[in-house]
């Protein structure tokens, strides 16, 4: 049972607002086509394999790192690939885009007096190139990554570099993701409220309920509710 609701939240007694990247503010479409479709794709019509045992290759290593740095890590990828996975993605960069309502999000969060700030586990190519699509992390006072860390999210160790480094009361924290391990790993650190996006791409339907024994989700489709709680206080 959900106890945990956006209303809540009193955000006048929260320090910072923790936002996730890919699939809280941007449409996930971009990454999950690149990794079934244009990867696959590449990679067949560059080798001798048929696209299917291509695609096959990309999941199977993609199960196999999911969680860890690897899995983020393009050069790890391009490696395991013997493609050049920057090459490959920035033809495609034009697929970078919002998510519904994340912009109406983003200017509703310049209104509060926290600290906002950008929490991804993007390796930092990729994070330069979807700031050079659409200027995301001109919206926030910080951006903090996996790689400053070499922690992923998902990881116990991120957390605590969060606080050791920058100090954080991570109970006057909000946390929003898409990533069900994040979340569960940022509510075991101590974030006061976790908010799981359940529509992280606009071309799927809703993700399963993250909900399970000992974590409380607060589960939205978009940011766009978060937005609209905001304006009423």
């Amino acid at each position: 049972m959900q106890t945990q609701s956006l209303s809540n939240i009193d955000w006048s007694q929260i320090d910072t607002v923790l936002v996730d990247m890919d699939g809280t503010l941007l449409d996930l479409s971009f990454d999950t086509r690149f990794w079934t479709q244009i990867l696959p794709e590449h990679i067949a019509a560059t080798t001798l394999l048929e696209k299917e045992d291509a695609r096959q290759k990309v999941r199977a290593h993609g199960e196999r790192t999911l969680g860890t740095m690897q899995w983020y890590c393009l050069d790890h990828w391009t490696e395991s690939m013997g493609v050049d996975i920057r090459a490959i993605k920035k033809p495609h960069a034009h697929l970078i885009r919002w998510l519904p309502g994340a912009e109406l999000f983003l200017a509703a969060l310049k209104k509060l007096k926290a600290d906002r700030w950008l929490a991804t586990n993007a390796h930092p190519y990729l994070l330069s190139l979807k700031h050079e699509r659409l200027q995301i992390q001109a919206h926030f006072h910080r951006t903090v990554t996996a790689y400053d860390f070499n922690s992923p999210k998902e990881s116990p160790e991120f957390w605590r570099a969060l606080t050791s480094n920058f100090g954080l009361d991570l109970s006057r924290c909000v946390m929003i993701d898409d990533s069900i391990p994040v979340l569960r790993s940022a509510q075991t650190a101590g974030v006061g409220y976790s908010i799981e996006i359940m529509h992280p791409d606009s071309e799927f339907g809703k993700a399963s309920s993250g909900r399970d024994e000992g974590h409380d989700f607060i589960e939205i489709d978009s940011v766009a509710e978060i937005a609209a709680a905001m304006e009423r206080g």
